[in-house]
C-alpha cells in the first residue's frame, strides 16, 4: 500500500503546490496529476514504467477530454488545447516540453535544475522541461498513462485559462529564447 501524504501549501500556484509535494515526498520517482484530471486504472503504472529506461529524466501521460457537459467544454476538446502529443513535438521554434497535469519525474532531477519556477503562474512545466534538456536530460511520452481532464466549463474562465496561458508562453520563451 502507497502512504499518502496530503500537504498544505498556502503560497499559490501550480509551481508552489508541486515545489511543496516535493519536499515532502521520499521516492525516488515523483508523479504529478492535476485536480481537474481523472487517471485511469493503470495511469501510474504505465507512467512509472518509462524509468526502466535510466536515460529518462520526466515522463508525461495523455490528457483526453473528459465528456463536455458545456459548449464551453465542448470547444477546449475538440481544439484539443491540452494535446500532450503535440506540446511534446520538437519544431523549429521551440522545443518539446511536457504537461505537469499528467507528469513523473525522478526526484534527483530537482537537485540538477532546481524546483519549479514559482513566479511562473503559468508555463512553468515547458521551462522546467527545457531546463532539463538543457542539462543533458530526456523526456519521454508515455501514450499508455491516460488521465481525463475536466476542461473550463464557461466562457469567462476559459478566456482567462488562454490569457494566462499566453502571458506564460510569452514569459516562458522570452526566458528559453536561445
Amino acid at each position: 500500500e502507497p502512504n499518502v501524504i496530503v500537504v498544505r501549501e498556502n503560497r499559490r500556484g501550480p509551481s508552489a503546490a508541486r515545489n511543496a509535494g516535493v519536499r515532502q515526498s521520499r521516492g525516488a520517482i515523483l508523479a504529478f496529476i492535476d485536480s481537474d484530471c481523472l487517471p485511469a486504472a493503470t495511469w501510474l503504472s504505465e507512467l512509472i514504467a518509462a524509468f526502466e529506461d535510466r536515460t529518462v529524466w520526466a515522463a508525461g501521460g495523455l490528457l483526453k477530454s473528459a465528456a463536455p457537459t458545456s459548449t464551453t467544454e465542448a470547444f477546449s476538446a475538440r481544439q484539443e488545447i491540452l494535446n500532450q502529443e503535440d506540446f511534446f513535438k520538437e519544431r523549429p521554434y521551440k522545443p518539446p516540453f511536457l504537461l505537469t497535469a499528467n507528469f513523473a519525474v525522478r526526484r534527483a532531477v530537482f537537485k540538477r535544475v532546481g524546483f519549479f519556477d514559482e513566479s511562473l503562474r503559468v508555463g512553468e512545466d515547458a521551462d522546467f522541461c527545457w531546463r532539463i534538456l538543457e542539462a543533458g536530460g530526456k523526456l519521454a511520452l508515455v501514450r499508455g498513462a491516460m488521465a481525463a481532464h475536466r476542461h473550463r466549463s464557461n466562457l469567462q474562465s476559459f478566456m482567462r485559462q488562454m490569457f494566462l496561458y499566453g502571458i506564460g508562453s510569452a514569459t516562458t520563451f522570452a526566458r528559453h529564447r536561445d
